[in-house]
């Protein structure tokens, strides 16, 4: 017998997944529109991510 997470995990595991989503979308964007050019490329979108995702307290 499966019991279901309470509806708290689940979120934060939607929060993740969207999380993951949106980065893996700014890669490819960056990507697509600079090509990557090795750890500068790298660099630079970890740069980006940090800025995208300053953390929120409630």
């Amino acid at each position: 017998m499966m019991i279901a997470s309470p509806s708290y995990v689940q979120m934060a595991d939607m929060e993740k997944k969207q999380m993951h989503l949106v980065e893996e979308h700014g890669m490819w964007k960056q990507y697509s529109t600079d090509g990557f050019t090795g750890q500068v490329g790298l660099a630079k979108a970890e740069q980006q991510r940090r800025q995208l995702y300053q953390p929120r307290f409630c």
